[in-house]
């Protein structure tokens, strides 16, 4: 289980941060991952979410804010992974490739005094999605201390009720890991972001989409037998939105984490 807070703040149009602070967001969101290992070749993974988003928009120069929150259950993730590539003690790499679907757990119809907030003020999306995604692990170093890793992920969204479709999405994360004494793991990762203009009854939607790059750092620490802790943070390095568009200025994540064995290896 985890916590991700998403901070927006910052008005660009393409690349250029404008001075704007009429306006800002964030989100909130607690995050619920199971992992099932079936077998060294296959496993299943579950996330599910619910999330609250916050936005505040005030008149330039006048004292008045408008407020508007919206919370509940968010969409939901299942992922079937094949380790193409098991690790063992004579080849210490790992490739493994994943498909699964995001489904629409989460409320797409919420309104206002009647008015229905706009579709990414909800906390579902109301459409089904397709996800393609692929992890790769190297280790760099004969004590295994520092490795290279590479995720790759793509998610061909679909189109809900409302003939609203949000881009598609690219995301691809290459980065380097280590670990001190088996306890304490770290990763120093770049991660390259591509988001096609949304559409509606598709018709590309202006101040939609754009290119975001992410320096990540990531710390693992391993508290007992089975037990975690993971803390993350993600700070933009490089954006080229599609228009004028308030984007994330920071965003970080805390969780913990507990294998459960399900059983025991003899030898």
């Amino acid at each position: 289980m985890s916590f991700d807070a998403n901070r927006l703040q910052d008005v660009l149009d393409g690349h250029r941060r404008l001075n704007d602070k009429s306006r800002q967001r964030s989100s909130s969101t607690i995050l619920l991952e199971t992992n099932w290992g079936m077998s060294r070749r296959w496993s299943l993974s579950l996330l599910l979410t619910w999330i609250q988003q916050e936005r505040t928009t005030r008149q330039i120069g006048g004292p008045n804010k408008e407020r508007v929150v919206s919370r509940g259950i968010g969409d939901a993730v299942f992922l079937l992974k094949y380790n193409a590539i098991v690790p063992h003690i004579l080849r210490a790499r790992q490739w493994t490739v994943g498909l699964g679907v995001k489904m629409p757990l989460g409320k797409a119809s919420l309104a206002i005094n009647g008015i229905r907030l706009i579709d990414d003020m909800q906390p579902g999306s109301g459409a089904w999605d397709i996800i393609f995604w692929s992890y790769g692990w190297q280790q760099l170093t004969a004590s295994g201390q520092w490795g290279l890793v590479g995720i790759f992920s793509y998610r061909l969204t679909g189109e809900n009720a409302y003939a609203y479709r949000f881009g598609k999405e690219t995301l691809l994360t290459v980065g380097v890991t280590g670990n001190w004494q088996r306890r304490l793991a770290f990763s120093l990762l770049g991660r390259y972001r591509h988001v096609q203009p949304d559409r509606r009854r598709n018709v590309p939607i202006s101040n939609t989409g754009g290119d975001w790059f992410y320096g990540i750092l990531q710390v693992n620490w391993i508290i007992a037998a089975h037990w975690q802790i993971r803390w993350s943070g993600h700070v933009p390095l490089y954006r080229n939105l599609r228009g004028t568009q308030l984007t994330t200025s920071y965003r970080w994540q805390l969780g913990i984490f507990w294998e459960i064995p399900l059983s025991k290896s003899t030898h």
